[in-house]
Formats: structure tokens, C-alpha cells, sequence
């Protein structure tokens, strides 16, 4: 498993949040989390599969690989892992967020 976590904006470490009323809001895209599996298929592998021309991953689209989801995981199990990861990163109370 691999996640890469990122500061969203030029002063988003230092963002002000933006005051509605009485209450501090911190409104928009403040981090941005990505999950890769670790499993993946060589392209140059499936490239020579496929049938296509050689090149055509690698070169064409500049991948050396392509990573899969493994049996245990599906779409879901992917966003609850980066959902997770940013709670945690930036420890936020999962019952402050909605």
C-alpha cells in the first residue's frame, strides 16, 4: 500500500479560515490523498499479451506499469483507505465532518 498525501493551494499549510457568522469555517479543498495498490502488470508483459506494438504502454503512454486492485479490495475499501488516511493525518474527528 502507498498513499501520497498533498497540500491543496498557495498558503493552504497557513489558510485562514473563512469567518461565517460566529463560526470558523474552513471551506473547499484543503489536502488531497491518493491510493495506489501494490500490485500491478508490467506494461512492456502486457504489451507482448495483448498483441499490440512494442511501445505502445511504455513509450506511447509512459508506463512501466499498471496497478490492480487485489482480490480483497474493491472501490470502496480504495476511498475508505484515503479517507482514513486523512483523518488521521490531520487529526480530524470523523463526527466534526458533514
Amino acid at each position: 500500500m502507498s498513499t501520497c498525501t498533498e497540500k491543496v493551494g498557495d498558503n493552504a499549510a497557513n489558510s485562514k479560515p473563512n469567518l461565517i457568522g460566529n463560526e470558523e469555517k474552513n471551506v473547499g479543498i484543503l489536502a488531497l490523498e491518493v491510493y495506489t495498490p501494490s500490485t500491478f502488470i508490467s506494461q512492456s508483459k502486457l504489451e507482448e499479451h495483448s498483441g499490440v506494438a512494442q511501445g505502445r504502454y511504455t513509450i506511447g503512454l509512459g508506463q512501466d506499469g499498471l496497478a490492480v486492485a487485489g482480490d480483497s479490495e474493491d472501490i470502496n475499501s480504495l476511498c475508505l483507505t484515503v479517507v482514513q488516511s486523512l483523518l488521521e493525518k490531520y487529526e480530524i474527528n470523523p463526527d466534526e465532518v458533514g
